[in-house]
């Protein structure tokens, strides 16, 4: 049996792409695999053996302290193939290719870009500095490491065309089981959005558009995820606080159903982000897979999912006018709504689903596993 070694210091234990997409695809085609993250125990779920690291506090801890212990239990793994998420990782993987391991560099959204819009780095100097480290650990990940996954077109051109394979951030169609009887169709309309809540993703635009909608057509706004005390603040001063409800972070369980009575999904991050213009939120397809319209921002490399398919409207995340505009199509234009949710369920069940990408992930297992007489 192939060992496989999964690694990430910076998501939680049960990630939706590292642990419930991939981990559990590679465990279920047969692979042995243990999967080194910041946990509190020692435990085994769905064939992975969850082998648990030091939780930093911060940045500097999970740098210093977690990247560490990871380092030391990597190199203990008796694994054949080493397949890592994080790219701080990336010198964790020369380690393991020194060892003669068969490593694959997994980067899900576009690094160079993050570390020049970094709201962290304070001046701009140490912001192209880290973009600059970001593009050399880049070449020494093509040039030693065995493969690179990415989720954005724009990521793997940074990379040998050889070398990548794109994995795409597609929902698990278990987990979005629609029943009609499930939505609760009693609520009075609301739009809903969940995921982190920050100056990303748009928040103040939206409430500025709730306050124009409501004067014509009543909506209110669901807000589930990790959200900043200042945001809560925002938020309860904002004048159309009487129409927003902030649920807290919910496991998955309860946030489905939250998904499943919305009127429509919401999902908006700032335009002039060029991390953004390349990624491929998960939210819009998780939308889509319980039939909702999407309203989301018109990027490149969004529009082929969305407007290409008729699931929804994408708008300019920064111009109130066109988001009050995109609810109010929606509200005053039932039917039409109704079937871009239609259109979405349809696209996301026929070909935007995770048992694609599944498929494109154990080929590229077998592929390197034949190479290397596994």
């Amino acid at each position: 049996m192939v060992k496989v070694c999964v690694m990430t210091s910076a998501h939680p234990v049960r990630d939706i792409r590292v642990f419930h997409k991939q981990c559990r695809s590679l465990a279920k085609a047969g692979y042995s695999v243990t999967y080194l993250v910041p946990h509190d125990r020692m435990e085994a779920i769905d064939g992975v053996k969850i082998k648990p690291l030091k939780k930093g506090k911060g940045r500097l801890s999970r740098f210093t302290t977690t990247n560490i212990d990871l380092a030391i239990k990597a190199l203990k793994q008796d694994a054949d193939i080493f397949h890592y998420h994080d790219p701080e990782l990336f010198w964790i993987g020369l380690l393991l290719k020194l060892k003669g391991k068969i490593v694959i560099a997994d980067f899900h959204e576009y690094y160079i870009a993050v570390a020049r819009e970094s709201k962290w780095i304070k001046y701009d100097i140490l912001k192209r500095l880290a973009a600059g480290m970001v593009w050399i650990s880049n070449q020494l990940v093509n040039l030693c490491f065995d493969h690179i996954v990415v989720v954005s077109e724009r990521t793997g051109e940074c990379f040998s065309k050889n070398k990548v394979t794109r994995i795409q951030n597609f929902p698990i169609l278990t987990e979005f089981a629609r029943k009609k009887e499930d939505a609760d169709t009693s609520l009075s309309p609301y739009i809903a959005y969940a995921g982190a809540i920050n100056d990303n993703t748009c928040i103040p635009e939206i409430l500025d558009a709730l306050l124009e909608v409501n004067k014509k057509q009543n909506c209110s706004l669901k807000l589930m995820g990790k959200i900043p005390e200042n945001y809560i603040k925002k938020i309860t001063a904002h004048p159309a606080a009487e129409k927003v409800e902030y649920l807290g972070l919910l496991p998955r369980e309860k946030m489905i159903p939250v998904l499943q009575s919305a009127y429509a999904g919401i999902a908006l991050y700032k335009p002039d982000s060029i991390n953004n213009q390349n990624g491929q939120p998960n939210k819009n397809f998780e939308f889509m897979a319980l039939g909702k319209p999407v309203i989301t921002n018109n990027f490149p490399a969004t529009l082929p999912y969305i407007e290409g398919t008729n699931s929804g409207l994408c708008i300019r995340s920064d111009d109130v006018g066109q988001i009050s505009g995109a609810i109010l199509k929606l509200l005053e234009n039932p039917e039409e709504a109704q079937k871009m949710g239609e259109n979405g369920y349809n696209a996301v069940h026929e070909r935007f689903n995770w048992s694609t990408q599944e498929e494109i992930l154990l080929d590229l297992y077998k592929t390197l596993c034949k190479k290397h007489r596994l």
